[in-house]
C-alpha cells in the first residue's frame, strides 16, 4: 500500500496517491491472498518497487535528467523481479519505454546503449538470485515443461484466450470492488488522451500481463499483479474528476470510501470466512485423535496435511530415486529430525503421479472394478481420504463405486452451511485458494468436501 501510493505520487499528485493507497489497502483480492501468504502477493510488491526504480530513469513530470546508475538499478530491481517470480519478465517493456523517453533526445544508439547495459544488470541480478537456473538448466527445462503444461496447455486447448472472459469476471466482481475497478478503467482511457507517454508506462507491465494470464487456467491469484496500476488510475480519475468540478476535499473523500467500501466490505467478510477451521485441518485433527500413527492412509495431493513417517518417507525414496542417500538436502534435513515429528503416517497418494520424490502413487486406473481396492490393501492402506468435487469425474467413478461398496465411512467435513441444500452444493463450488472459486454466502468454511473411509478390518 506505501509503495503504491509513493508510485502514484510521483507519476500523479498526492491526493490521488493517497485514493490509490486506499483503494488497495481495501481490495478484497489482495487482502485475501495475503492470509495465505501467495507468492503474488510479494510479486506485486516487488514489481511495484520495480517501478519505483524506473521512474527515477523518466521523473515525472518531464525528464530528461536520467543518469545510467538509474537505469543499473532500474534494471537491477527488475532482476530482482524477475527471480520473484517468472511472469515479472514482462517488466522488460516499462523499463525499455522508460529509457526511451529519458535517452531519445541523445540519439537512437544511446536508448540503444543504455537499453543494453540495463539489461545486462537485470540478468545479472536474475542469475544471482536464482543461481540454479544456470547450474541445472535441464532440470530448469524440465520443470518449465511441467507447468507449462499444467497452466497453459489445458486453458487453451479451447483456443487462445478462453479463459478471458473468467479472468474479466473475476477482476469486475472479487478484486477491487466494481467501482474502483470502473475508475480505473476509465483512468487508463484517460490518460491516454492526456497524457500518453505516462499512461504507456502504467499500461505496459499490466497489458502484456494480462495478455499472458488470459492463456492460463484460471486462478483469481493470478490477478494480484495488476491491482496496484488499477487503484493507481482509479486514483487519478477521482483526483482528476474532483479538480476538474471543484468539489470540496471533504467531497471527495466521501466519493473515495463509498467507492472503496464494496471492496471493504468483501475484505471484512473474508476475514471472518478465513477464521473458521479449513476442512483440510478439521479432517487432519480426527486422523490425529482417532487413526493409529505409522497406520497407512491413502490421501490425494493437496488434501489433509499429514505428517509422513520416517519409514514412508524412506520407503517413497528409495522408490523413487534408489536410495535416501539419493534424496535432496531437504529430504534429508526432513529424515534427520531428532525427535522426529508425531503424529506421522504412512501415506501414500491417490493421482498420476510427477515429479514428486517423497511419494507412492496409486493411479486412479489401477483401482474400481474387477480390480477393486485390492491394490490398496496390497500396499497396506488401511484409511483413504478423499476429496469430493461438485462435478463428476469419470476417472474417479470406478474407485469411488468400490469404495463405498467395501470401504467404511468413518467422517464428513463440509465446507457448507448445514442449511445449505444438496442443489445448491452441487452448483457452488467449494472454496480453494488456487482456483478461480468464490467465497459464497453458502460456504461456512474454506476447503473441499472431505470423507475418511476405513477398508480394512482393524480399528474401529
Amino acid at each position: 500500500m506505501l509503495l503504491v501510493h509513493r508510485l502514484a505520487a510521483r507519476l500523479t499528485d498526492s491526493r490521488a496517491a493517497l485514493a490509490a493507497a486506499v483503494f488497495l489497502a481495501a481490495a478484497p483480492l489482495a487482502v485475501r491472498d495475503s492470509h495465505y501468504v501467495k507468492h503474488d502477493v510479494f510479486a506485486t510488491m516487488v514489481i511495484v518497487m520495480a517501478y519505483l526504480a524506473m521512474v527515477r530513469v523518466w521523473p515525472a513530470p518531464g525528464g530528461g535528467g536520467a543518469t545510467r546508475r538509474d537505469a543499473v538499478l532500474a534494471g537491477a530491481a527488475c532482476g530482482v523481479a524477475f527471480s520473484t517470480h517468472y511472469y515479472a519478465v514482462f517488466l522488460a517493456l516499462p523499463l525499455s519505454w522508460v529509457i526511451i523517453q529519458a535517452w531519445r533526445p541523445r540519439g537512437w544508439s544511446a536508448v540503444f546503449r543504455e537499453i543494453v547495459i540495463a539489461g545486462a544488470a537485470a540478468a545479472a541480478v536474475f542469475f544471482l538470485l536464482s543461481p540454479f537456473i544456470a547450474v541445472e538448466p535441464l532440470t530448469v527445462w524440465r520443470d518449465i515443461t511441467a507447468n507449462r503444461e499444467i497452466v497453459i496447455d489445458r486453458a487453451v486447448a479451447r483456443g487462445p484466450f478462453a479463459p478471458m472472459l473468467r479472468y474479466a469476471q473475476i477482476l469486475w466482481d472479487d478484486s477491487l470492488g466494481a467501482p474502483v475497478v470502473l475508475l480505473g478503467v476509465t483512468g487508463a482511457l484517460g490518460m491516454l488522451f492526456a497524457s500518453p507517454a505516462r499512461a504507456i508506462l502504467l499500461l505496459a507491465f499490466p497489458v502484456a500481463f494480462s495478455v499472458f494470464i488470459t492463456n492460463t487456467v484460471p486462478a483469481s491469484r493470478y490477478l494480484n499483479p495488476v491491482l496496484p496500476f488499477i487503484a493507481v488510475f482509479a486514483g487519478w480519475t477521482a483526483s482528476s474528476l474532483a479538480t476538474r468540478v471543484r468539489a470540496n476535499a471533504w467531497v471527495f473523500w466521501i466519493v473515495v470510501g463509498a467507492c472503496a467500501l464494496p471492496g471493504a466490505v468483501a475484505s471484512i467478510r473474508s476475514d471472518l470466512f478465513f477464521r473458521q477451521t479449513d476442512t483440510r485441518t478439521l479432517a487432519r485433527e480426527y486422523i490425529e485423535q482417532y487413526i493409529p500413527p505409522g497406520s497407512t492412509v491413502l490421501v490425494q495431493p493437496y488434501s489433509t496435511p499429514l505428517t509422513p513417517s520416517r519409514g514412508g518417507l524412506v520407503e517413497a525414496l528409495t522408490r523413487n530415486l534408489g536410495s535416501p542417500e539419493a534424496a535432496s538436502t531437504k529430504f534429508q534435513l526432513q529424515l534427520s529430525q531428532d525427535p522426529y515429528p508425531a503424529p506421522a503416517y504412512r501415506l501414500i497418494y491417490l493421482g498420476h503421479g510427477g515429479l514428486d520424490a517423497e511419494k507412492i502413487y496409486v493411479d486412479y486406473t489401477e483401482l474400481g472394478g474387477a480390480a477393486g481396492l485390492q491394490p490398496l490393501r496390497r500396499l497396506g492402506v488401511a484409511f483413504v481420504v478423499v476429496k469430493r468435487y461438485n462435478g463428476s469425474n469419470p476417472e474417479t467413478i470406478p474407485f469411488l463405486t468400490a469404495l463405498a461398496q467395501q470401504g467404511k465411512r468413518l467422517a464428513v467435513f463440509s465446507p457448507y452451511r448445514s442449511d445449505v441444500s444438496e442443489a445448491e452444493r452441487a452448483r457452488i463450488d467449494p472454496f480453494l485458494h488456487n482456483t478461480d472459486a468464490r467465497i459464497d454466502n453458502a460456504l461456512e468454511r474454506p476447503g473441499p468436501p472431505l470423507e475418511i473411509w476405513q477398508i480394512d478390518g482393524s480399528g474401529q
